[in-house]
């Protein structure tokens, strides 16, 4: 569990920090369980934003994005493993919101370039630098900048985009 006033923008999984940091700012495990070692790398992952759960990766987790550069995937497979070796269902709050289209990730992507937040082409493909693009955009607009493209996000930045190509 992430502290109140957490820092959004610390949650990406290029941002790795011994284990006794993350511990130092107040992250609980969820459930009680024993924290791994201290000096351990580790990144916060929010897969669903900062409503969703959190998660903490480490350098395993980077073996998995090899096979399949999806977090999703990754989180699915690790989180699996540990069910087999009789580790807890997951804990806290899952965002029963489906995932965007490609065509809808193509739209994002490039309604945030036409708007001065370089997510790179507008290709459908999620990558760093989209997610790069939608933290920018958060901040600029005062949200929680956790890089999430959520419906509503997509919505606001194409309503943007659309008022700023309207014609007089």
């Amino acid at each position: 569990m992430l502290p109140a006033g957490f820092d959004w923008q610390q949650a990406q999984l290029e941002r790795r920090r011994p284990v006794a940091e993350w511990r130092a700012q107040g992250i609980v495990i969820a459930g009680g369980a024993a924290w791994p070692a201290e000096d351990l790398p580790a990144a916060i992952l929010l897969p669903q934003g900062w409503r969703g759960a959190a998660f903490m990766a480490f350098d395993n987790f980077d073996v998995l994005m090899q096979w399949n550069r999806s977090t999703h995937y990754a989180l699915s497979v690790a989180h699996l493993a540990k069910r087999i070796q009789g580790g807890p269902p997951l804990a806290g709050m899952l965002v029963d919101e489906p995932g965007l289209s490609h065509a809808q990730w193509r739209e994002l992507q490039q309604a945030l370039n036409d708007t001065g937040f370089d997510a790179g082409t507008a290709d459908g493909i999620p990558g760093a630098r989209t997610e790069a693009a939608i933290r920018r955009y958060q901040l600029h607009h005062q949200l929680p900048a956790d890089g999430y493209a959520s419906h509503d996000l997509l919505e606001q930045v194409a309503r943007l985009w659309k008022e700023a190509t309207a014609g007089p």
